[in-house]
Parts: structure tokens; sequence; C-alpha cells
């Protein structure tokens, strides 16, 4: 009977599992790699949509105070034309909710 253990065999086993043991490695390595651009672009989109946000929030806000102070003049110089026009918009949308009724 032959009781000597086959070493070309454990070897090759052993340098195929080293191999393998490597490549998964190397795949980590590359998963955090790819992982960490991902995070750092995905932080800097985040900063970009903040500063977007923050901007078009100053416009807005500016823009509707303009506007404000546009309906208020108006409104303070032509009093009579906005009540006139108030009156008119609340007859014709009176007829229209009436008349789905």
């Amino acid at each position: 009977m032959n009781t000597k253990p086959n070493v070309k065999h454990t070897t090759d086993t052993d340098k195929k599992g080293e191999h393998a043991h490597i490549a998964a490695l190397n795949i980590l390595d590359e998963f955090k790699e790819k992982a960490q651009h991902l995070s750092e672009k995905a932080k800097h989109l985040q900063e970009d949509t903040t500063n977007y946000v923050k901007d078009n929030y100053e416009k807005v806000k500016n823009k509707s105070g303009e506007i404000e102070e546009k309906v208020t003049s108006y409104v303070k110089k032509n009093p009579l034309k906005v009540v006139g026009f108030s009156i008119l918009a609340g007859a014709i949308l009176s007829k229209i909710f009436r008349r789905r009724r």
C-alpha cells in the first residue's frame, strides 16, 4: 500500500489556493478604491447641490421681494382698479364654481 502523501498534488493545490486568495484581495482593493471614488463624487455632488439651492433661494427671495414691492406700489397708485379687478375676478370665479354643482 502507498502511504506517502502526494506532495506534488498538495503543492499544486496550495498554489491555486494562494492565487485565488491574491485574486480575491485584488478584487477587494479595487472595490475599496471604487467605493472611495464614489463616496468622494457623492460628497462633491452634495456640496454642489447645496450651493445651487442656496444661490437660487437667494435669487428667488430677492425676486419675490421685488414683485411684492411692484404689486404694493401698483395697488397704492390704482386702488379703484384693483378693487374693480377683484370684484370682476370674484364674479367670474363664482360663475365657474356655480356651474359645476
